[in-house]
C-alpha cells in the first residue's frame, strides 16, 4: 500500500487501530510458516519506539479510542504467550494524558461509519470493536478542520476509510511517521 501522497507529508496526527498496534513488537512470526513481517528489532529499540509513541500522544498527534485500550486488555488475557505487554502498556499509558477531545467520536459519526459500512457490503461492528469508533475520530476531527490519518491493516476499514476519504496508513508507514516525529530537525 506504498502511498507516495502518505510519504511526501507528515500527517496532523494519527488515530491507531488495533491492528497496527498489536504488529509492533512482532521480531518473528506467530506461528511457524507465517507470512508476518519483521517490522523492527526486539529490544530496547522496541521499547524506544513506545515511548516514542507515548511522546506523540502527549503532543496531541497520536490518539485511539478507548475501545483499542479493551481490545489491548482483551488479547493479553485470551492470548498471554503472544506477549501483548507492551501493546498493553503503552494503551495504559497513554490514555493517562488528558486529550479527551482527540479519541471521543461523536455518535452521530460513529452510527454515520457503521451505516456506510452496511451499505457497502463491509460489516464493521459497532459491539466490542474499536474499528468504527477509530474512523469516527477522523470524522469528528475533519468536522474541527483537522485532518487525520487513520493507522490499520484491516481492509474493511480501509475500504470505508476509502470511501470516507480518510487517509490511511500501514504498519510500516505508520512506524516511518513515528521515527519521523522522533528525528531531530535537520540542519
Amino acid at each position: 500500500m506504498n502511498n507516495p501522497s502518505i510519504q511526501a507529508e507528515r500527517p496532523r496526527g494519527i488515530i491507531l487501530d488495533s491492528s497496527v498496534l498489536f504488529r509492533i513488537p512482532r521480531a518473528e512470526p506467530v506461528e511457524p510458516g507465517a507470512k508476518e513481517v519483521r517490522y523492527m528489532p526486539a529490544g530496547e529499540y522496541v521499547l524506544d519506539f513506545y515511548n516514542s509513541m507515548c511522546e506523540m500522544v502527549a503532543e496531541g498527534r497520536l490518539t485511539f479510542p478507548i475501545e483499542v485500550k479493551r481490545e489491548s486488555e482483551k488479547q493479553q488475557k485470551e492470548d498471554p504467550e503472544r506477549n501483548y505487554d507492551l501493546a498493553l502498556a503503552f494503551t495504559q499509558k497513554a490514555w493517562d494524558v488528558n486529550w479527551p477531545e482527540l479519541r471521543v467520536p461523536s455518535e452521530e459519526q460513529v452510527g454515520k461509519v457503521v451505516n456506510l459500512a452496511f451499505t457497502r457490503d463491509v460489516a464493521l461492528e459497532r459491539e466490542r470493536k474499536a474499528d468504527p469508533y477509530v474512523i469516527a475520530i477522523a470524522l469528528t476531527l475533519r468536522g474541527r478542520g483537522l485532518e487525520w490519518s487513520v493507522a490499520t491493516e484491516d481492509k474493511k476499514m480501509i475500504k470505508c476509510c476509502g470511501v470516507l476519504g480518510i487517509r490511511v496508513l500501514n504498519t510500516r508507514e505508520f512506524i516511518d511517521s513515528v521515527l519521523s516525529w522522533r528525528a531531530p530537525p535537520r540542519s
